[in-house]
């Protein structure tokens, strides 16, 4: 009997098919290990046999020549699963007596999943998936629960920081943070010199979610790292070279080469608010049609989701208030969409390197609550250059290709250190736009609109502002509260 994801269904297409077809950004929301541990597999298949027929049994892609080889393409694109050999066959079948099995027993091999369709959906299928998306659509990514949440948040041990958020630069209102430079910010900074000064360096190897700790034990920042899927560690890599791609071959005009947070060239794609606007707009510019090319690839969307849902793992008080206001936002602006399929972020940036490290900086016009995400990306020792400086923390987080960590850009100034010479880094960041949210707080219209269209409750507006910072710091749940599911 074969094992349950590679079983067909009355369509033809294997379980396994049919979850990389219908929606194949749930993969890495989902955590999916498909590895398969052939002595396991084997032994599991000859005890299954139960016929005459099952007493020779071939293992159809797991054999070990066939290991290295690539699957058939069929002439409509599709990746068929190998089918088992004919008894004529010069390997030698397994038979149910036998105590040998395929050499190194210990070796996994991973089932690839292709994130493109393998054969065309029923139109159950379909029928099934849209509803699917329907459902993220309407409530996002679900929250508090599930494997991520009982493998990671509840055994989470926090790296605790003499951080006191209170003293952070939230700008009165608390919907931008307070703007700043910072002397010696381009310089380059070098690792050993990092942790003379008294910075503790994290060798975070990309995977495994970390976190840290303010002073009262709220959450602000975690390393994500990235779903143990090999398929998904491809996809970042796919990305990765897009990005290095767009860096060599668009014509920048000079200035574009430099951006505010370093020497490299930078484009943003999405929705803002800000510079005397009316309303949120989409950002103009000759390099939207490439950005727009760019997202639509589905190895961004996949990478992009998993932002957005780790984004919601660890951050559910302000993920879903992100929700909520692009259900707003859709509201007041008909012809608002989410930026990216899968995402709850408005805005994404794609640093195209070819050695993007950052100098110091805040990104003080988005959202200061939590939090913002960034991915890195490109051929590079992770132990020898790109690793990210957090100074309000004093912590130094190596960051390796494709591995996701989230902060509060607004709030922390952050830099990199530069890769090696002969290493290229991206990177790719998700966030939202501050001026959006206080757009809709002030019922979809300008500050000076909701002054002359409602003078009482401008009033009582400019009554609390002073305060409102408090509520992006309650957006920060302790990691008490997120064990708890405590996130009302």
């Amino acid at each position: 009997m074969a094992p349950s994801f590679m079983r067909k269904t009355r369509s033809g297409c294997s379980f396994l098919e049919i979850l990389a077809a219908d929606n194949p950004e749930d993969i890495a929301v989902l955590q999916l290990d498909f590895a398969v541990d052939m002595d396991s597999l084997a032994r599991q298949a000859v005890d299954d046999a139960d016929s005459p027929e099952g007493e020779e049994l071939l293992l159809p892609s797991l054999a070990s020549e066939s290991v290295s080889s690539s699957p058939t393409v069929s002439e409509d694109g599709s990746r068929p699963l190998k089918a088992p050999e004919p008894a004529t066959s010069t390997t030698t079948p397994l038979k149910r007596a036998q105590t040998s099995f395929p050499e190194s027993p210990t070796k996994r091999v991973c089932i690839s999943l292709d994130p493109e369709p393998l054969r065309p959906q029923s139109a159950r299928n379909r029928r099934r998936a849209q509803r699917r998306v329907a459902k993220k659509e309407k409530n996002g990514h679900p929250r508090g629960s599930g494997r991520a949440f009982q493998q990671f948040v509840l055994n989470a041990e926090p790296i605790k920081t003499e951080l006191d958020s209170e003293g952070l630069p939230i700008a009165e209102g608390g919907w931008v943070a307070t703007n700043c430079s910072y002397y010696g910010a381009k310089v380059k900074r070098e690792l050993e010199k990092m942790k003379a000064l008294g910075f503790t360096h994290i060798p975070w190897k990309g995977r495994t979610p970390i976190c840290a700790v303010d002073s009262q034990n709220r959450l602000v920042l975690v390393a994500a790292g990235g779903p143990n899927d090999p398929t998904y560690w491809d996809d970042a890599a796919k990305m990765s070279e897009l990005m290095l791609k767009m860096g060599a071959e668009t014509k920048w005009e000079p200035a574009e080469k430099h951006c505010r947070r370093g020497d490299f060239p930078s484009v943003a794609y999405g929705w803002s608010y800000g510079k005397g606007q009316p309303m949120p707009q989409r950002l103009g510019g000759k390099h939207q049609e490439m950005m727009a090319d760019f997202i639509s690839q589905p190895c961004v969307q996949r990478i992009a989701s998993y932002q957005s849902a780790s984004f919601s793992l660890w951050f559910p008080k302000a993920y879903g208030e992100f929700h909520q206001r692009n259900i707003q936002l859709k509201e007041k602006i008909p012809s608002f969409h989410g930026n990216i399929k899968g995402s709850v972020y408005s805005c994404c940036t794609a640093n195209c390197g070819p050695n993007t490290w950052t100098h110091i900086h805040r990104d003080t016009m988005n959202s200061p609550g939590p939090c913002c995400a960034i991915t890195s990306g490109g051929p590079y020792d992770p132990e020898k250059g790109g690793q990210l400086i957090v100074w309000d923390l004093k912590l130094i987080f190596d960051f390796p290709p494709g591995s996701t960590i989230l902060l509060p850009s607004a709030l922390f100034r952050h830099s990199n250190i530069p890769v090696q010479k002969g290493d290229k880094r991206v990177s790719f960041t998700q966030y939202t736009a501050g001026g959006i949210h206080r757009w809709l707080e002030y019922g979809g219209r300008t500050e000076e609109c909701f002054e002359l269209e409602d003078p009482e409750g401008y009033r009582r507006m400019l009554k609390e502002r002073p305060e409102r910072w408090r509520k992006v710091l309650d957006q920060f749940s302790t990691i008490e509260e997120l064990k708890a599911g405590n996130i009302s």
